[in-house]
């Protein structure tokens, strides 16, 4: 379908033709910078100072400065599809990225809280709320409406974090970040129900599931709620965040046993998909059994952050950087497929062997580092030129 003007889109650098193009490639390579930066912190290497401290500033960076970034490239660039009309593009799409370039800067740089720096930093969500908003009403396509309120709740939660920096209060932020997290993961069960298998049954040749209402609900209410309710930072019931939190895992288990995930391991484009929600499975599973077994939530949140979010994030970016520059479908080096099952490896790492070998925790937090960096360098090697160049069919995008 031809959407735009092919010769005022070849006036356009190829780099800002659609979202995909600047948010893909500058939050893959900030997610290697700003896990370097906290990797040498951990060892006691990293010289310079940390906006606010180093633990508000990496769960914040990883949060909505990588995973805010693929978010919004990602929607910004689906928009296209979902409704026929231009995604944003030229000198909006590049001041929308000079605000979060300019926000991951200043906190590299920056010590202590500042005004405009919050302000920067808060307000390039909302501008991407609406312009992903305006096609959708224009389309009149409300189905797709719904990531513009996730999209402004998450600024909420972005701004709970920045007003916790401002008061030094450090419990607010580590509850905004478990309601940040929570969030991008109802945002994970939305899309990945909607496109693994949708993926899986065109690249294999059989009939995607039929949809079961009640079972999309239960895979998708339960942690909705429990975002909301952590968010408003009203007191709630232990028992019934445990009892969402289960329905949750036990529903997003059946729905993806339901997508025949066992037929795909020859497909690495496929199972990295299905192996990454399985990590947001045993993420749920993990942090509904966490206030009853006594562990450390921090297994649960890093399943669910490195395995569940990172894994699924490469494997989403892979496979939209391909169809989106006219290429097809088909891993362009053997190490990419490799490249795809670092971040749950790097997850089990992180959360399970610190536990099993607690006096080797920094040397498995660094390796843990290093396979993430590896997954998303050996994207950059193989996709960034991809990024930078006018798609190889001629085609706008």
């Amino acid at each position: 379908m031809q959407i735009t003007d092919k010769e005022k889109e070849n006036r356009i650098l190829p780099f800002f033709r659609l979202a995909f193009r600047p948010f893909f490639f500058g939050g893959a390579l900030f997610s290697i910078v700003a896990l370097s930066a906290w990797g040498s912190f951990l060892l006691g290497g990293w010289p310079m100072a940390f906006y606010t401290n180093p633990f508000w500033w990496h769960t914040h960076e990883m949060l909505f400065g990588f995973g805010g970034a693929i978010i919004v490239g990602f929607l910004l660039t689906a928009v296209q599809t979902w409704t026929g009309i231009p995604g944003v593009r030229g000198w909006q799409l590049a001041c929308l990225f000079l605000l979060w370039l300019t926000a991951r800067l200043g906190m590299l740089l920056i010590r202590e809280p500042t005004i405009w720096l919050t302000i920067v930093d808060v307000i390039w969500l909302p501008l991407s709320a609406v312009m992903l908003a305006r096609p959708v009403i224009k389309a009149k396509g409300w189905r797709n409406l719904l990531f513009v309120p996730l999209l402004l709740l998450m600024t909420a939660i972005n701004g709970q974090m920045h007003y916790a920096a401002f008061q030094a209060d450090h419990s607010l932020a580590i509850q905004a970040a478990g309601s940040g997290l929570l969030l991008i993961t109802v945002l994970m069960l939305v899309l990945g129900g909607r496109v693994i298998p949708f993926f899986t049954s065109v690249r294999l040749g059989f009939p995607q599931p039929e949809r079961l209402r009640w079972l999309e609900l239960a895979a998708l209410v339960p942690t909705g709620l429990v975002v909301l309710a952590k968010v408003s930072l009203v007191p709630v019931n232990t028992g019934w965040v445990v009892a969402l939190l289960l329905i949750a895992s036990a529903a997003n288990a059946w729905r993806v046993l339901r997508w025949k995930p066992w037929l795909t391991l020859r497909e690495p484009l496929l199972w990295s998909l299905h192996l990454s929600y399985a990590c947001i499975v045993l993420g749920l599973l993990l942090l509904a059994l966490t206030p009853l077994t006594g562990w450390d939530d921090a297994i649960a949140l890093h399943i669910l952050a490195i395995g569940g979010m990172g894994g699924l994030i490469l494997a989403m970016i892979c496979r939209v950087t391909l169809g989106h520059t006219g290429r097809p479908l088909q891993l362009p080096d053997r190490g990419v497929g490799f490249a795809l099952g670092l971040p749950v490896f790097s997850a089990l790492v992180r959360s399970v062997l610190p536990e099993l070998v607690p006096d080797l925790r920094i040397g498995f937090y660094f390796i843990s580092i290093l396979l993430w960096i590896l997954a998303y360098g050996t994207f950059l090697i193989f996709y960034g030129d991809m990024l930078l160049q006018k798609r190889v069919d001629g085609k706008p995008g």
